[in-house]
This record gives C-alpha cells, structure tokens and sequence, in this order.
C-alpha cells in the first residue's frame, strides 16, 4: 500500500505485456511486408498459456483488492489500467467459465 514509482510501474506493465503475449504471441503476417523470418517455439500446445492465463487470473484479483485502498492517484490509475489490460485478454476465457 506504498506509492508504486515510474520504475516499478513500468516493470509491472512490462511484466503483464510479456504474459500477454504468451497468449496472444504476435503472427507474422501482422508484421511489414515483405519477407519475414519469425524466431521462436510455437508455445500453443504447451503449458505455458495455461500458466500465464492462470497468473494473470490471480494477478488480477490482487490489483482488484489493491485498488480500493490505493491513496496515490497515479498509482491508482496504473492498478486500474493494468486491470482493464488483463481483463480485456481474460474476457472471451472469463465467459466460457
């Protein structure tokens, strides 16, 4: 229940962007034109999207618990973005639950 500062607010946001991604990994065909070289494993039919869904679930539901009690406006703003990034990501396994 701290101020969260620029560096650590940053790091968060970094964090839930790379758990994100693990989701919703960017395709090449999304990238220029042209020819494009796409490095790394296909991750779909692995664990890993099972355990950033569920890290981002309990993620969630802390920055949810955070955000009533947060005084800091900045910090406050930054625990409700976080949450909407989430849920917005969240929302089509949220519905089939």
């Amino acid at each position: 229940h701290q101020t969260i500062e620029v560096y650590r607010r940053n790091l968060q946001k970094t964090y839930v962007e790379s758990l994100i991604s693990v989701l919703n990994p960017a395709t090449p065909a999304a990238s220029a034109p042209g020819i494009t070289i796409f490095f790394g494993p296909n991750t779909k039919n692995t664990d890993l999207p099972s355990i950033a869904r569920a890290e981002l679930a309990s993620l969630r539901s802390q920055i949810q618990a955070a955000i009533p009690s947060e005084t800091d406006k900045l910090s406050k703003y930054h625990l409700v973005d976080l949450a909407q990034r989430i849920k917005k990501v969240l929302e089509p396994w949220l519905a089939g639950q």
